[in-house]
């Protein structure tokens, strides 16, 4: 995939597109940053842009390019390229494990201090540990959940509505992998490309036998919802689905009408994340607020500023706030109001800028299901 960086017309709409460098001038952008660089490093002049860590990997620019380049994994070949100092490389190789972190996320509750040495960053909201659980009753047809590092260890409580709506639909939910494993988004993102096929390789081997007898899979990140439909190969056997979309699909008429008779709020913001908007584009969100009887506003931000780990590098403390702060001004400082987004990195950086109250869609169709008078467990 990555020799077709010499089909690159030079248009600039990468550029464009780039959440980076609108707010960031001194970012070389993706054009130099990919293209044009790896021509030079193929060269065989190995040189390379100190600029290029600020890229998000949100691949904004890979979707608007028209000749298809993959601007984004030629910038994540750059900084695999580039030189660290130890102690980034250290850093970067505990952020792109979040397996290990969602097996022990007690660790987000050491004193914030202790991070400066690391080189985390001390400004954003660091999550909370949240195992929630909530055990699916069997009945109907299964279908496979994908549970994120992130759900694992801090936003157990999405898993747990997640499974109690599948079951309100008729299926029953099967969490996977077995175990905490990383599907290889985060090492990505910071140019450890070895690293991510070895976070794919472990997650595949925690995927159990019976995960072979599924259709379908539903996602709850948008970030693994991507890695896992584009960047896997061979690609999985069973079609992988985001919760938003399944929702959609699998929930019906009669539960939509119910969930429009639930008291509460008029309108919430929704947040499509930048990696959504690549892989599955904005409409999804939008659409199932309409069926559930309210209006969604969309907030006017093609990347948040969270990307994952991103938020969490010291270096990115400046460009990471100021798109969140873009984000959140759309909600013009209204700490009532409610924001939907299906990540949830993206929803602690949104919530820590903003005040507001910031859920999962899983959470918010669960809530608004039993004030509805749905019959289900107690809300997660």
């Amino acid at each position: 995939m990555l020799q077709s960086y010499d089909s690159c017309i030079k248009c600039s709409l990468c550029v464009a597109a780039c959440p980076v460098y609108e707010v960031d001038r001194t970012f070389a952008g993706p054009k130099a940053l990919g293209p044009d660089w790896i021509r030079i490093y193929e060269s065989g002049e190995r040189v390379t842009d100190p600029t290029v860590e600020a890229c998000t990997f949100c691949q904004l620019c890979e979707a608007a390019c028209p000749v298809g380049v993959p601007v984004a994994h030629l910038i994540a070949k750059h900084k695999e390229a580039k030189t660290r100092s130890l102690a980034v490389r250290i850093r970067d190789y505990g952020l792109t494990h979040p397996d290990w972190l969602a097996r022990l996320p007690e660790v987000t509750l050491l004193p914030k201090v202790l991070a400066k040495a690391a080189l985390i960053s001390t400004k954003p909201r660091w999550p909370r540990p949240d195992r929630s659980r909530w055990t699916a009753n069997g009945a109907g047809n299964s279908v496979g959940v994908w549970v994120d590092c992130y759900t694992r260890g801090f936003d157990g409580h999405v898993l747990a509505a997640t499974l109690g709506l599948l079951d309100a639909w008729g299926f029953s939910g099967i969490p996977l992998p077995k175990r905490s494993a990383c599907c290889g988004a985060a090492a990505m993102a910071s140019g450890r490309l070895h690293g991510a096929k070895q976070a794919e390789s472990s997650a595949r081997s925690e995927l159990p036998e019976i995960s072979k007898k599924l259709a379908v899979l539903v996602t709850l990140n948008a970030t693994c919802d991507a890695t896992l439909r584009s960047e896997w190969q061979p690609p999985l056997e069973f079609e992988i689905v985001p919760f938003v979309e399944f929702a959609l699909a699998a929930a019906g008429d009669d539960f939509f009408d119910l969930l429009a008779t639930a008291r509460g709020e008029a309108n919430v913001y929704a947040h499509a994340t930048c990696r959504s908007q690549v892989a599955r584009g904005p409409g999804a969100m939008a659409e199932l607020c309409k069926r559930s009887g309210i209006e969604a506003i969309p907030l006017d931000a093609s990347c948040c500023g969270a990307a994952g780990s991103y938020a969490f590098k010291r270096e990115h403390e400046k460009i990471s706030r100021t798109l969140g702060s873009l984000a959140t001004a759309t909600i013009a400082g209204s700490s009532s109001s409610t924001v939907l987004v299906d990540s949830g990195p993206c929803a602690l950086h949104l919530a820590d800028l903003s005040g507001a109250r910031v859920l999962h869609p899983a959470v918010w169709l669960y809530q608004r299901f039993n004030e509805a008078g749905g019959v289900g467990v107690d809300n997660p």
